[in-house]
């Protein structure tokens, strides 16, 4: 069975700029020159071949290009991130399943990123500065294997790990000094075990587990002072309480999460390097969803803390409390269906004594179908208060003699949309 996909995006815009929160009458961008640009491309084949009753093999490959331009302005000053990279990679799976207690699944990745041009630019007057200019190329080769099946009727498992042997090879056009080729190997474990009772007993479903996972940092060096971490690996650990009653499926779901300390961020302000500290996240979320005749109705609760295992604090930034409410009606009068949800991200603190103040978000859609499903038109729209992306920034406003650090955001906007789709074919 093969599978072909394309897929290609172009997309230019005027991006909105920080503005201090406690500041009325400034919703404009704090400079106009700010816009961002994007385009990519993307071939997918995948073909899967079915061996025989319980044993499938697949292979898939891909090829993407992307770009990107963006000019924004963090209140000092404005700066230009752009690159052009290309993406390759494929896959090979085998699944065999022996019987309901065994199942095998094995295979490897092979990926490629090649960001060429990744440049940070900084503005003065009308002076373009380099910050910095490099040529990368990630190479990623990753066997894995996993088991799935269950014990008892009532105790399952799955267990998984996968090697990722990634080499790093990067090429500083402003510093060739800066430039370095080396290889890191990471091993990623994972495991879950869940205990189904049957549905005689009020007993709900429980679900433990664990796994290791690790993502790469900027290798630029920039005008740090030292290469930084290559790879920062992250352990997390989840429980899951799941129950069915009244027609209501409850959720309670338990994480923890702990991520090493890495130094391999770069500031778009300054191009300097700058320390992440190894931090832990717990948290805990409450759901609920219900199936009426033609109506579902969800809502969700989440509270995290996330703090620096170093020190202590909180880790600015982070949300504590989402809040998330979601309805659906499907059988309205003249055909209509409606979506609705409403959000809100709590108060988090922003470092320095700042908090941020909640985001609400109210979104909704009411949509028909016409010509048994072949064309729908809809109305989409927003009603929202507060500042996505909330920060601090040492910023001067007109009139000010001294600049002072303050809290700035990029202001959510209200909105309705029209959509109309056309489905071809059958």
């Amino acid at each position: 069975k093969l599978t072909l996909l394309f897929i290609g995006y172009y997309g230019q815009s005027k991006i909105p700029g920080l503005v201090p929160i406690d500041t009325p009458n400034l919703q404009d961008t704090i400079d106009p020159r700010q816009q961002d640009q994007t385009h990519t491309g993307e071939l997918a084949l995948n073909d899967v071949w079915h061996l025989a009753p319980g044993r499938d093999l697949q292979w898939s490959a891909f090829f993407r290009t992307y770009n990107l331009s963006l000019y924004s302005n963090f209140g000092d000053g404005l700066i230009r991130q752009s690159e052009f990279r290309t993406v390759a990679g494929n896959n090979a799976t085998y699944v065999r399943k022996f019987n309901r207690h065994f199942t095998l699944l094995t295979g490897f990745d092979y990926l490629q990123e090649a960001p060429r041009r990744d440049d940070l630019d900084r503005y003065s007057s009308a002076t373009l500065n380099k910050v910095t200019a490099n040529n990368i190329t990630l190479n990623f080769l990753t066997p894995f294997v996993a088991l799935d099946g269950n014990i008892l009727a009532w105790l399952h498992y799955n267990l998984g790990w996968r090697r990722d042997e990634i080499g790093f090879d990067n090429v500083d056009l402003l510093t060739p000094a800066n430039s370095f080729r080396r290889r890191v190997g990471i091993n990623s474990p994972k495991a879950t075990l869940s205990f189904l009772p049957p549905e005689s007993l009020l007993l709900p479903l429980v679900s433990f587990s664990f796994g290791q996972t690790f993502f790469t940092n900027d290798p630029r060096l920039g005008t740090g002072t030292q290469p930084g971490s290559l790879v920062t690996q992250a352990h997390a650990y989840q429980m899951v309480v799941s129950k069915t009653l009244l027609k209501t499926d409850f959720r309670v779901t338990l994480g923890h999460i702990t991520q090493e300390a890495s130094l391999a961020k770069i500031d778009p302000d300054t191009g300097l390097q700058y320390d992440v500290g190894s931090g832990v996240n717990r948290y805990v979320t409450l759901s609920a969803r219900r199936y009426f005749g033609g109506a579902l109705f969800q809502a969700s609760v989440s509270k995290a803390d996330a703090r620096d295992l170093s020190d202590g604090m909180p880790i600015p930034e982070a949300p504590r409390l989402i809040v998330d409410l979601l309805g659906t009606l499907d059988r309205l009068p003249f055909h209509l269906q409606a979506r609705m949800e409403f959000e809100e991200v709590g108060r988090k603190p922003l470092g320095d004594g700042f908090t941020a103040v909640p985001v609400r978000e109210f979104r909704g859609a009411i949509v028909r179908s016409f010509d048994r499903g072949r064309i729908q038109a809809g109305v989409h729209f927003q009603f929202a208060t507060g500042y996505t992306g909330q920060t601090t920034e040492v910023l001067a406003l007109p009139g000010e003699a001294d600049p002072s650090e303050r809290i700035v955001g990029v202001s959510i906007p209200s909105y309705a949309t029209l959509s109309a789709t056309y489905r071809f074919g059958r």
